[in-house]
């Protein structure tokens, strides 16, 4: 293979990983393996994160170790954040490590292989984070989980073989989806931190969502023989790790141009409660950090309910 063919082959294998972002847009009502594998690619700051660590694991010559760290941090990460909910940062410290990845790979950075191990486990610190607080308090966890680390175990493969591709490739060309993941880290980042005016944004979190819910809603359309939508119902927990006005922005922007572009979108939220497991006492969560029962002061992780995620209701004609 020439030098240049090799070039596109690598590139085009890294980015292999990302039209699955379209093709399984989120993390919304469903639950089980099929949610947990579809929702690594709810962003495009998660697929490119994880095809870059896989594509710095290669350039660093350590195609294994990195990756096996980015998993068991990721798992750390998701299970800390399913504990304590949603948490301020995270969205920033995601889309640095978009740009820190990036910038690896561009300059081809070197140290050893353990400190590389150790600089991808804090990214996936983040992500890891940001996916646990997502999570649906009904989404079958060990299922989910599964499915949550397949689909990630993925992209991290895919980028180690682009990587081990652009290897046999000129250093200029092998650099090149270095830049490309920088560039989208440093929008990404000023996206985070910067206001922005007018309508609340919706970030590619509630735009997923808003996406699985509406092809859930259009295909209940079709079943039933209707051509217009007029009302959808969504259950949405407490610590769900959304934001409603988003949400409500988010679907204003996907409906257009199908039969549910006029439709109202009703929010019902939950209110979330813990239970503990010594008195059994069920009751409302006022932290997203720790659930304290205020009978006997055990703390508890138990949540009954609180991350909802559902599509709950359609009216249609």
């Amino acid at each position: 293979m020439k030098p240049r063919s090799r070039s596109l082959a690598a590139a085009a294998l890294f980015l292999a990983a990302v039209p699955a972002v379209l093709a399984h847009p989120g993390h919304g009502p469903e639950t089980g393996f099929g949610a947990g594998l579809a929702h690594p690619f709810s962003g495009w700051d998660h697929v490119l994160a994880m095809a870059a660590v896989g594509y710095w694991a290669a350039q660093l010559r350590a195609p294994r170790l990195l990756p096996s760290a980015f998993l068991a941090a990721l798992v750390a990460g998701a299970l800390a954040g399913h504990w304590t909910g949603p948490i301020a940062g995270l969205e920033q410290g995601i889309a640095a490590s978009v740009l820190v990845a990036g910038l690896l790979i561009a300059w081809r950075v070197r140290m050893p292989a353990s400190l590389g191990a150790a600089l991808v486990g804090s990214f996936a610190l983040f992500h890891g984070a940001a996916h646990g607080a997502e999570m649906p308090a009904s989404a079958g966890a060990l299922a989910y989980g599964l499915g949550f680390i397949a689909a990630s175990a993925g992209l991290l493969g895919a980028g180690v073989a682009a990587g081990s591709l652009a290897s046999r490739t000129a250093e200029r060309a092998s650099r090149a989806p270095g830049w490309a993941v920088a560039a989208a880290g440093l929008v990404l980042l000023a996206a985070s931190v910067a206001p922005a005016p007018g309508p609340p944004p919706a970030s590619v979190h509630e735009v997923g969502i808003m996406e699985t819910a509406l092809e859930a809603v259009l295909a209940q359309a079709r079943e039933h023989d209707a051509t217009r939508v007029h009302r959808v119902v969504l259950r949405v927990g407490a610590l769900a790790g959304v934001e409603l006005d988003a949400l409500r922005f988010a679907f204003g922007a996907v409906t257009r141009g199908t039969a549910a572009s006029e439709a109202d979108l009703e929010l019902e939220t939950v209110p979330a409660r813990g239970r503990c497991a010594d008195c059994d006492l069920e009751f409302d969560v006022r932290s997203d950090f720790i659930f304290t029962c205020p009978k006997c002061g055990r703390i508890s992780g138990e949540l009954v309910q609180g991350r909802e995620l559902e599509l709950r209701r359609i009216e249609m004609s």
